[in-house]
C-alpha cells in the first residue's frame, strides 16, 4: 500500500503548488467565496479540502456550522473525482462531558449524510475519545471503505474548548492523544484511512506505521515562518537569528540532502536564501515532507521493518523514542489473543479424581 503526504497550504496562497497532493482549509472561502471560485482549475494532482472542523474546536468559527454551506463552497471551488472532500464535522474536545461528546458525534454523522447526498467525494470523519464513542461514530457514518480521522495532536499545544458554556480551555494530555491514535487505527484497520492533523514528519511516520494510507502535514509552512527548516531523518533546525529549535551548525548534513533536491542554485547561495527568504524555506520543508513520504513507502509492505527503522531514527530523541515504544506496544497488544480457549477444538472438561 503506497502512502501519500498531502501538503496543507493556505487557500489562495499556493506556495507549494509545484507539488502534487495538496490540502486546503476552506475557512477563508466562508468569508469571501467570490475570491476563490473555480480555484481548483489552477492545480494539478489531487486536492483535499478541509471543512474547518478544527477551527470550530478551537473556537475560531463563530457562525453556526451548516453542511449545505460547505457543500456550496466545495462546488464553487471546484473538485475532481480523485479529490478528497472532508465533511463538515464537529470535533468533540477531550474535556467535554461524555453526553456532550456523544451529541457532537451524532451531529457530525448527520452532517456527513447531508453532504454525502450532495457530493460523492465526501469523506466521513470518525470521532470519539473512548472505544464506545469511536465505535458509535463508525457505525453512524456507514461510509465507504475510505474514512478520515484527526490526530488531535495540536490540542496538546493549542488549548481547546473544554466546556462551551464556560469557555474553559485545557490542553489534551499527550498520552491520551497517542492512546486514542492507537485505538482508532486498530478500529479502522480494514479501511483506507486519511489521517488529518499530522503536521510534522515524526507524527506522519507514526500515522503511516499504524496503517494510514494518507496524511496531511502543515508544519512545513509554520516552521518556515519561524526560520526553521526540516532535514530528512534528522528533525528541525533553526536557521535564523532566533533559536526556536536546535541551531543548524553542521551544513554538511543539509548538503547531503540538498544534492537530491530540485534546487538548482549553488549550495552557498541556497543557504543564504534559506536564511533570508520565507518561500525558499517553505518550499524546502515541503520537499522534505515529500521525501519522508518516499521513505515511508520503502517500508509499505513490512511494518516490523518500518518499526525498526523508526527505532533507530528516533534513538536520539527521548520524546519520540518514548512515543514509539508506547504506541507500538499498545498496538501490538491488540493483536495478542488472551482467550486461549479459542485454540482448543473442544472445551476442557474437569475430571474428578478420588484418592
Amino acid at each position: 500500500m503506497s502512502r501519500s503526504v498531502f501538503l496543507t497550504d493556505v487557500l489562495g496562497s499556493c506556495v507549494a503548488d509545484v507539488f502534487d497532493d495538496l490540502m486546503f482549509s476552506v475557512v477563508p472561502a466562508y468569508r469571501n467565496i467570490k475570491r476563490f471560485i473555480n480555484f481548483r482549475k489552477s492545480l494539478n494532482g489531487r486536492v483535499a479540502y478541509d471543512s474547518g472542523g478544527y477551527q470550530f474546536l478551537i473556537g475560531r468559527i463563530k457562525d453556526p456550522p451548516d453542511p449545505l454551506r460547505t457543500v456550496d463552497v466545495y462546488r464553487k471551488l471546484g473538485y475532481r473525482s480523485s479529490d478528497f472532500l472532508i465533511q463538515l464535522d464537529l470535533p468533540p474536545a477531550y474535556f467535554l462531558p461524555k453526553d456532550e461528546r456523544l451529541k457532537l458525534i451524532r451531529k457530525s454523522a448527520e452532517f456527513f449524510h447531508v453532504m454525502k447526498a450532495e457530493l460523492k467525494n465526501v469523506l466521513g470523519v470518525v470521532h470519539g475519545w473512548e472505544q464506545d464513542e469511536l465505535q458509535l461514530s463508525l457505525e453512524l457514518l456507514t461510509a465507504d471503505n475510505v474514512l478520515s480521522v484527526g490526530t488531535y495532536a495540536a490540542t496538546s499545544i493549542i488549548a481547546s474548548h473544554a466546556a462551551q458554556a464556560e469557555m474553559v480551555v485545557q490542553r489534551t494530555p499527550r498520552k491520551i492523544i497517542f492512546q486514542r491514535l492507537v485505538d482508532v487505527s486498530y478500529l479502522l484497520r480494514d479501511y483506507i484511512v486519511f489521517m488529518l492533523g499530522c503536521s510534522n514528519p515524526a507524527t506522519i511516520h507514526i500515522a503511516f506505521l499504524l496503517g494510514s494510507k494518507y496524511a496531511d502535514g502543515g508544519a512545513w509552512r509554520i516552521a518556515a515562518a519561524h526560520h526553521v527548516i526540516f532535514i530528512p531523518e534528522h528533525g528541525r533546525f533553526s536557521i535564523g537569528k532566533k533559536r526556536i529549535s536546535k541551531r543548524l551548525t553542521d551544513l554538511s548534513l543539509l548538503k547531503k540532502y540538498y544534492c537530491e533536491s530540485p534546487f538548482e542554485v549553488s549550495f552557498n547561495d541556497f543557504v543564504q536564501m534559506l536564511r533570508s527568504d520565507f518561500k525558499v524555506r517553505a518550499l524546502w520543508n515541503a520537499w522534505v515532507l515529500k521525501y519522508e513520504e518516499k521513505i515511508a513507502n520503502e517500508f509499505a509492505t513490512d511494518p516490523d521493518k518500518y518499526h525498526k527503522y523508526l527505532c533507530k531514527r528516533f534513538e536520539k530523541s527521548k520524546f519520540w523514542s518514548h512515543v514509539l515504544r508506547f504506541i507500538w506496544s499498545k498496538y501490538k497488544q491488540k493483536y495478542v489473543q488472551t482467550n486461549l480457549k479459542i485454540f482448543l477444538k473442544q472445551p476442557v472438561r474437569r475430571e474428578k479424581y478420588v484418592a
